[in-house]
C-alpha cells in the first residue's frame, strides 16, 4: 500500500518499458497521477486507486493494456484515456464518486487509427459522468452505471458504439450524445431517471435503436440546432 501524498508532483508509477504486470497495489493521496502508462503490453489487476488526480493515465503511445477487476474511488478522474489506444480494455472494474469523470477519454481532434477501446461490465456509481468520450474511438458494451449526478454517458465526436448496459436511477441524463457523428446507441437499458434517458444533440448519423427506457422523466430528446 502507497500513501503518495508526500509526493509533489509526478506520478506515483510510471510505467516507460513493455511487458509489465501489476496486482493488489493501493495508490492513495496523490497530487497528480498514481500510474503514468507510456508503454506495450501493461496489465493492472485487483488494485485500487483512491484519493488521486488521476488514477490510471494511458498516454497516446500505450497500446495492448488491461485494466481489469480493479477498484478506483474519490479520484478527480478515474482512468484518462489519450487516445484510440490499440488493444486496450477495461473490465469488471468498479468506479465510485470521482470528482470529474469515471473515465475521461477525450482528444482534441478525431482519432484516426482504427480499433477501439472496450470498455465492459464495469459498474459505477455515484459519479458525475460515468463515461466521457470525444474524438476517441470506444466500444461501451454491459456495463452498469447508477445515480450518476450529470450524465452516465457523454459522447462526442465519431466512433462510440453504446450497447447492452443498464442505466438506473438518479437525477442525471442517461445517455447523451452531443455533437457526435457515427454513433451507435442499441440495446440498452435505462431507468429511473429524473431527466432524459436518451438526448441527441446536434449529432449527425446516429442510429437509436431497441433499447428500453422506462420509470424516468423523458425518453428520448431530439435538440436540433444551436
Amino acid at each position: 500500500e502507497i500513501y503518495a501524498s508526500a509526493l509533489r508532483s509526478g506520478a506515483v508509477l510510471d510505467i516507460a518499458g513493455p511487458n509489465v504486470t501489476i496486482e493488489g497495489v493501493h495508490i492513495r493521496n496523490c497530487k497528480a497521477a498514481g500510474i503514468l502508462l507510456r508503454a506495450k503490453r501493461f496489465r493492472l489487476q485487483s488494485a485500487t486507486l483512491q484519493s488521486c488526480d488521476v488514477g490510471v493515465d494511458i498516454a497516446e503511445n500505450a497500446s495492448q493494456v488491461l485494466l481489469e477487476r480493479n477498484r478506483f474511488v474519490n479520484n478527480r478522474v478515474g482512468v484518462r484515456i489519450a487516445a484510440t489506444n490499440r488493444n486496450t480494455m477495461i473490465v469488471k472494474n468498479e468506479f465510485v464518486a470521482h470528482r470529474d469523470a469515471a473515465i475521461w477519454a477525450v482528444r482534441r481532434e478525431p482519432d484516426q487509427r482504427s480499433g477501439s477501446v472496450a470498455i465492459r461490465e464495469n459498474r459505477f456509481t455515484k459519479e458525475p459522468i460515468g463515461i466521457l468520450t470525444a474524438n476517441v474511438s470506444v466500444l461501451i458494451e454491459r456495463n452498469e452505471l447508477l445515480d450518476s449526478r450529470e450524465a452516465a454517458m457523454q459522447l462526442m465526436g465519431p466512433g462510440a458504439v453504446v450497447r447492452g448496459n443498464r442505466v438506473g436511477t438518479g437525477a442525471a441524463m442517461g445517455i447523451v450524445a452531443e455533437n457526435a457523428r457515427g454513433v451507435v446507441i442499441e440495446d440498452n437499458e435505462l431507468g429511473g431517471l429524473e431527466a432524459y434517458g436518451i438526448m441527441l444533440k446536434g449529432s449527425a448519423d446516429t442510429l437509436v435503436r431497441n433499447n428500453r427506457v422506462h420509470n424516468s422523466g423523458y425518453g428520448l430528446a431530439f435538440v436540433l440546432g444551436n
